[in-house]
């Protein structure tokens, strides 16, 4: 890309980035990849407070920073690494045990469970 293709794009991703999502999606439709990051984003922040569904298959060999978890609450799809972030600070102004609120999302394999090393 060369450099006036350059500054064009990255003008236009600035341009993208401080329209709303309802502007954005009524220039580039619903489907587009910026809306529906700008649609996530506002559920995130609209959420009085985050309860991420378990994830059973947190162990299936994808690296754990690709992942994300899923808010019961508001719909919206947070990246792992961000959600320990959210639950540690949550745990710390609460009191609550980060552990264990941790645990709730991504469970310890059972000690009976193959890949734990227990007997099946």
């Amino acid at each position: 890309m060369g450099e006036p293709d350059f500054a064009r794009a990255a003008q236009n991703l600035l341009k993208a980035a401080s329209m709303s999502a309802d502007e954005l999606a009524a220039r580039k439709g619903e489907g587009d990849m910026f809306v529906k990051i700008k649609r996530n984003h506002e559920r995130l922040n609209a959420c009085a407070g985050h309860d991420f569904e378990p994830d059973p298959n947190w162990r299936d060999g994808r690296p754990l920073l690709q992942r994300t978890v899923h808010c019961r609450k508001c719909g919206g799809d947070m990246k792992t690494g961000d959600a320990h972030t959210y639950l540690r600070g949550v745990a710390h102004g609460s009191g609550r045990d980060y552990h264990a609120m941790c645990e709730a999302v991504w469970p310890s394999a059972s000690p009976n469970a193959p890949d734990a090393g227990g007997a099946a």
